[in-house]
């Protein structure tokens, strides 16, 4: 789905157009885009091809731009305000829709690259992050290739203890049971991630948890308990729903966004 399909307000500057129109899979979806733009800027394209005047700020990448010049451009020339992120990737505010942020990671991310496709392919399941849209991207100077994902904004779980009692409800745990009081006890506590995965994989394979959540769960475990990286920073809430937005660690071989 496409922001603009979801927000109802279209708002492109003239580089996005260009860009979706160099992307265009048939003659009418690059009229459809064609459209958007000024007639000097169509004059534009026919000259020199994608063009550099900004109309106002894009989240975007413009022609031939590496991502370290991306990036930058982003929060130095266009103001757009950081989020946060880690070694891997970044989040942006998206300038034009305020309950839509901006992931930008690297190509080479395999592990959250492979995470966030199962998570578009699953959209319907309630613990994964509602993604817009997402692009590839890949200068044609450089060669180097990232990825720029558009995500349904989401609120942030602030502690510890917040995150053990929403991991305690999804799994639908008796906080009075003695044989589920040394999970909630347990869960977060220790550091030691390795260990809460076991303590979840152990109350799934129980049959706790309701279908989604044993859905999301036997994707994650897939990566291994040595990859489990859930924290307050790793997950996060839609409309009080649990949301697992980035719960494997990365791949150390992965570039980092902020060696660029």
């Amino acid at each position: 789905m496409r922001l603009d399909e979801l927000f109802r307000a279209p708002s492109y500057s003239a580089d996005e157009v260009r860009l979706r129109m160099k992307n265009s899979k048939s003659p009418e979806e690059k009229a459809k885009w064609a459209a958007l733009l000024p007639k000097e800027s169509l004059a534009e394209i026919g000259v020199r091809g994608v063009g550099t005047g900004v109309m106002h700020p894009t989240p975007y990448p413009l022609a031939e731009e590496a991502l370290g010049a991306y990036l930058n451009r982003l929060t130095s020339k266009e103001g757009i305000k950081k989020l946060g992120g880690g070694a891997y990737s970044q989040v942006f505010q998206h300038p034009h829709y305020g309950n839509v942020v901006v992931k930008v990671y690297t190509d080479k991310d395999t592990v959250f690259k492979k995470y966030a496709a199962w998570c578009m392919a699953h959209q319907n399941n309630p613990y994964v992050p509602k993604i817009v849209e997402q692009t590839k991207y890949k200068s044609p100077e450089t060669g180097e290739k990232y990825n720029i994902i558009f995500i349904q904004k989401m609120t942030p779980i602030k502690t510890v203890g917040k995150l053990v009692s929403l991991i305690v409800k999804a799994l639908d745990l008796d906080t009075k049971a003695a044989e589920d009081l040394p999970f909630i006890k347990a869960f977060g506590q220790l550091g030691n991630e390795t260990e809460d995965f076991k303590l979840i994989d152990k109350h799934v394979k129980a049959g706790k948890g309701d279908k989604d959540f044993r859905e999301v769960w036997a994707h994650i475990r897939t990566y291994g308990a040595n990859r489990f990286d859930l924290h307050p920073g790793n997950v996060m809430l839609r409309d009080g729903q649990l949301v697992f937005t980035d719960p494997v660690a990365n791949d150390p071989g992965s570039q980092r966004v902020d060696e660029l």
